[in-house]
């Protein structure tokens, strides 16, 4: 129904999960309310149903937030090996005549005309050697 969609997006938004289970445990109450003062026959179904729903929706943000604070995290490690990495180079480049990048089979990655100067090798692309 729409109200499990709605419940499952606004779940999404707080970041603990004991918050989530509050404001669920808060509707639970008014529909087991409603649903045995209203609903005398299936009053049971519904709230049987309800704490099904609970627990979906629960397990389905909790989910969610953790996959998302991981994508986050990822993405931010990512950006500070990259900062790191350029930090690194720049270093090296103060400090070494040539710096060139390697693939993982140790070849050039780029045409590193700063080596090809550095062997003599000049209008030879050194890329892929």
């Amino acid at each position: 129904s729409l109200s499990f969609f709605a419940r499952i997006v606004l779940g999404m938004r707080y970041d603990k999960v004991w918050v989530l289970c509050c404001w669920n445990l808060a509707h639970f109450l008014v529909v087991c309310y409603a649903a045995l003062r209203v609903y005398k026959q299936i009053g049971q179904y519904m709230v049987i149903g309800e704490l099904w729903l609970i627990f979906a929706i629960t397990a389905m943000s909790a989910t969610v937030t953790r996959a998302m604070r991981e994508d986050i995290r990822r993405e931010v490690e990512s950006a500070i090996l990259r900062s790191q990495s350029s930090g690194l180079w720049g270093l090296l480049d103060l400090v070494c005549d040539v710096v060139v990048p390697l693939d993982d089979q140790l070849r050039f990655t780029d045409g590193a005309p700063r080596f090809a100067a550095l062997v003599m090798s000049q209008g030879k692309d050194v890329k892929g050697m």
